[in-house]
């Protein structure tokens, strides 16, 4: 709500923004999770969700 937005401190619209972008990596990590595991009898070598998806870095803070 507008009302809300302007008594948020910068902390708490980082925590939102952060929390916000983790919801929507989460489908992204459980998918690859499943394919990590279904393509691993096929590969020679172990296969991980973090080597078959690779998000950008994410964004330095520089208060914490």
């Amino acid at each position: 709500m507008p009302w809300e937005f302007d008594r948020l401190t910068p902390t708490d619209l980082q925590d939102l923004l952060r929390g916000a972008r983790e919801r929507r990596r989460e489908p992204w990590r459980v998918a690859a999770q499943l394919a990590a595991w279904l393509l691993q009898p096929y590969s020679k070598r172990r296969l991980t969700a973090r080597k078959l998806l690779s998000f950008p870095p994410e964004p330095v803070d520089d208060e914490r």
